[in-house]
């Protein structure tokens, strides 16, 4: 079995879920066991920040960046994937980033290629037991 927490022990009530792109329909959502985040001392903190700033400004730094910040976000993609087969994006942002979904649709800064979607479209449904940072 997938570890999960059914969607009604976390809230009221279920949301209109989207199913392989077919119309919404009254469904119950799994909230994926995700990963806590690393911990870091204040070294590691300095260690990273002289990174990101080394890594420079062009294009292909600011992927690096984007890929090297985005390595929690896509843990919690598989994790959702793993105890939601079938989900949609939209889905994963309505309980991932709720702000992001509004009267129906994705936000501007989920509607275009992103990080978000990126990670989306690459990531494999991988319980988070099996992922690690």
């Amino acid at each position: 079995p997938i570890p999960c927490v059914p969607w009604q022990s976390q809230t009221s009530g279920q949301y209109q879920r989207r199913v392989h792109g077919g119309p919404e329909v009254n469904m119950a959502v799994n909230i994926p066991i995700v990963q806590d985040h690393p911990l870091f001392t204040s070294d590691m903190l300095r260690e990273r920040d002289e990174l990101m700033t080394s890594l420079g400004s062009s294009e292909e730094a600011s992927r690096k960046r984007s890929e090297i910040q985005g390595v929690k976000l896509r843990s919690d993609i598989m994790a959702f994937k793993a105890a939601n087969p079938g989900s949609s994006f939209e889905d994963f942002i309505t309980w991932y980033s709720p702000n992001d979904y509004v009267d129906g649709k994705l936000s501007a800064r989920m509607s275009v290629d992103s990080i978000w979607t990126r990670h989306w479209k690459k990531s494999k449904p991988i319980p988070s037991t099996g992922t690690h940072f």
